[in-house]
């Protein structure tokens, strides 16, 4: 399993940095490095009721998308991406775990995170989400 890190902003572009294995011709030992933007849109939200008292929202989410990769070898260049996330947050800060399934040309990859996540006032007023973690990917799942 390879480690990952995250970077995410929720509800814009994320850019993401991965050090993944790859189907190419490259060795367990040999990382391969990338940077992607996410163009996504949440697909279903639904939050566990009567978890909103003092700000605290917890929440499964549906996120369907494609990756932009802007760094890299072409590797997930185009791919769709469909990710399950479970969230609990409060005043936007918190801990969020999911499984993102890729998909590309008839391949197909899945991984899972982990992390937390802080929400800081951002540009122009508008709150900005910065989350860090780990990811593995799932053992098998890659076709």
């Amino acid at each position: 399993m390879s480690s990952m890190n995250l970077r995410q902003t929720i509800g814009r572009p994320v850019m993401i940095v991965l050090l993944a294995a790859s189907a190419m011709p490259v060795t367990a030992a040999d990382p391969v490095k990338f940077v992607a933007r996410y163009a996504d849109r949440m697909e279903k939200m639904e939050v566990l009721p009567g978890s909103q008292p003092a700000g605290r929202m917890v929440y499964s989410a549906l996120v369907r998308g494609s990756m932009k990769e802007t760094q890299g070898d072409g590797l997930f260049d185009g791919a769709e991406r469909v990710v399950r996330a479970n969230w609990d947050l409060t005043q936007g800060s918190g801990l969020g775990s999911g499984t993102q399934y890729v998909t590309k040309d008839g391949d197909s990859l899945a991984s899972q995170w982990t992390g937390t996540c802080t929400t800081m006032p951002g540009k122009e007023g508008k709150p900005f989400t910065y989350c860090a973690g780990g990811w593995s990917f799932i053992p098998g799942s890659g076709t």
